[in-house]
Formats: structure tokens, C-alpha cells, sequence
């Protein structure tokens, strides 16, 4: 996956599938009704551990994150 920021008046991100798999993985996340988190303290998420970022997930099933070593997750 290629990953790009733009800056143009605003910021917006770019993700460009490199495969097939990557590709239906992208439709998938667009056809879902998704939220966005700010990640600011270690979360745990399918056992992979991130100390900040944005979490991009599906607004009607809870998030994988274990949040029990967490501070703040917005």
C-alpha cells in the first residue's frame, strides 16, 4: 500500500493499493460507515501495540482495541 499526505489548503491522505488483496480491502473500508480515533497514549490492536496515530474503523462494531494500557483514546 502506498501511503501519501497531501497539502494543498487543507491536508487529505492517499492510499493506493499495490495488490489485489489490498484493493478489495480498500472497498471494503469504503462501503462500511466509518469513524475516525486519535490514538495519543499505547493501545493494543489485534495484539499489535501503537503509541499514537489515526484509527480508521467501522462506526456499528466495536473497535479490536484492548484499551486496558490505555490513557486516552479519542
Amino acid at each position: 500500500m502506498q501511503i501519501e499526505f497531501l497539502v494543498n489548503g487543507g491536508v487529505s491522505l492517499m492510499l493506493a493499493p499495490e495488490n489485489t488483496m489490498e484493493e478489495e480491502l480498500l472497498k471494503q473500508l469504503m462501503k462500511q460507515d466509518n469513524d475516525l480515533s486519535e490514538i495519543r497514549t499505547s493501545v493494543v490492536i489485534l495484539n499489535k501495540t501503537f503509541r499514537n496515530g489515526i484509527f480508521i474503523h467501522s462506526k456499528t462494531k466495536k473497535p479490536a482495541i484492548d484499551d486496558t494500557k490505555t490513557e486516552e483514546v479519542l
